[in-house]
């Protein structure tokens, strides 16, 4: 399968920033979360950053803006790629690069190829979404097998009634 252009663009300006290794972070847009999810992003921030690494999501307040301001204070580089054809408020001012998407699919599209490794923050329905077509994309061989680690206790019943 050929590389979508603005996943492809996303790596690039990411290499010119020297972030070679990209974490997609997948979590809620409504709240950072609860307290423990909060300050286990810190710590979890400090100890995967390093030179050379960025985080990619969805440009959007909570756990997004969270973990693009918590990578940034660690050193790394945060890339927002929002959908244009949503009303939801992008956080501009706590990523380094935005690369807006036309619609969720195109959005979906690009956070799935660009992924190193996935970080899994907790969410809602759009958050399920991610995961699935991510672990989808990698069963049916459109990608490579790629770590997601899952922070919290948010997604255990989830994961162990989904099989995943």
């Amino acid at each position: 399968m050929e590389v979508h252009p603005k996943a492809e663009a996303v790596r690039q300006q990411a290499a010119a920033r020297s972030a070679t290794f990209l974490y997609v972070v997948f979590g809620s847009s409504v709240s950072a979360g609860d307290t423990a999810t909060t300050c286990l992003l810190e710590p979890c921030m400090r100890s995967l950053v390093r030179p050379g690494t960025a985080i990619v999501n969805g440009g959007y307040q909570g756990t997004m803006t969270a973990s693009a301001s918590a990578v940034r204070r660690a050193g790394g580089t945060a890339i927002g790629v929002p959908c244009a054809n949503l009303e939801d408020a992008i956080a501009y001012e706590h990523f380094d690069l935005v690369f807006p998407a036309t619609d969720h699919w195109e959005r979906l599209r690009i956070l799935i190829e660009v992924a190193d490794a996935f970080i899994i923050l907790p969410g809602g329905i759009g958050s399920i979404v991610e995961i699935a077509a991510a672990l989808w994309s990698t069963d049916r061989g459109f990608g490579s097998r790629r770590p997601m680690l899952f922070l919290g206790n948010h997604w255990k019943e989830w994961l162990r009634v989904s099989g995943a």
